[in-house]
């Protein structure tokens, strides 16, 4: 979920149009639990919606990884996401010892208190094989791409799948990079959707992300805002927030809140909180 420093300004403001796009589709699906279900039809959104909202950070964060962490410290290169994890489980655990006063559940590393912070643990772990330079050779990076894949299609319905989702697509990102494709570009776009639907009719809407990531990237292409340049610098604190806001309101209202205000009340959250960010941003500075 961040920008590569050696890119062109101009590259830099594009994908964090994608990643604006990315995180609204992501808080949508956190608000889904909180909406009435009308019709099957939303059910089969959410599914569409899930199948490709987190692997849109990491393909993009593969394209802008290359020559990018080398020029810092390992140790800043973690510190960022090692701090919003520690958040993120403090946060989920404390809304579960206020609801069931279960402390064996936050003890458990594969309990749902990590089901909002695991991708960021994969981030981590991405970073550092960046880092080192695991990937540099071309039959290395290409024979995890391909191992990735037959991973997460052996370990359906498992965290393991969503790990080997997101690898796969992070080392997709560095590979096309290599092959100078690019997100912006329509060949990459009808690349990536040829892909997501031989996937979609071959193993079903979990392996489809391909589609999802396309249309994602043509939107972004097509409708650029400041403010969803502003929503797309402040994702991870984007998550975080919209998570307290999340736990908060189950704690305070046992309310739903209806499906057709369902994006554009993702879209005000998101634009509310990265406007906090900058503001404060700018009071720290000053």
């Amino acid at each position: 979920m961040g920008d590569s420093f050696s890119m062109a300004s101009k590259e830099i403001v594009e994908y964090r149009n994608f990643y604006a796009i990315g995180i609204i589709l992501v808080v949508s699906g956190h608000w889904y639990s909180r909406s009435i279900d009308l019709h099957p039809f939303f059910n089969l959104l959410k599914d569409i919606i899930y199948s490709f909202h987190i692997p849109i950070f990491f393909i993009g964060s593969g394209i802008l990884s290359q020559g990018y962490l080398k020029k810092r410290p390992l140790f800043r290169t973690l510190k960022k996401t090692s701090m919003y994890f520690m958040l993120l489980w403090a946060i989920s655990s404390s809304f579960s010892l206020m609801t069931d006063g279960n402390i064996e559940n936050i003890l458990n590393p594969w309990s749902w208190q990590l089901s909002f912070a695991w991708f960021l643990l994969v981030f981590s772990g991405v970073k550092i094989i960046d880092y080192l330079g695991l990937l540099e050779k071309k039959i290395v990076e290409l024979s995890i791409l391909l191992i990735s894949f037959l991973f997460i299609i052996q370990t359906q319905n498992s965290t393991l799948f969503l790990v080997g989702r997101c690898v796969h697509w992070w080392v997709l990102g560095r590979f096309l990079r290599r092959y100078a494709f690019d997100l912006r570009d329509r060949q990459t776009l009808y690349l990536l959707g040829s892909y997501g639907f031989l996937c979609l009719c071959i193993f079903g809407i979990k392996y489809s992300a391909g589609i999802g990531i396309a249309v994602v990237a043509m939107f972004s292409k097509l409708i650029v805002s400041g403010n969803l340049l502003l929503i797309g610098r402040h994702t991870l604190q984007i998550y975080l927030v919209h998570l307290f806001i999340i736990y908060l309101i189950k704690l305070v209202l046992p309310l739903k809140i209806i499906l057709w205000i369902f994006l554009p009340f993702s879209y005000l959250i998101c634009l509310l909180i990265s406007k906090c960010m900058l503001y404060f941003n700018r009071y720290v500075k000053n």
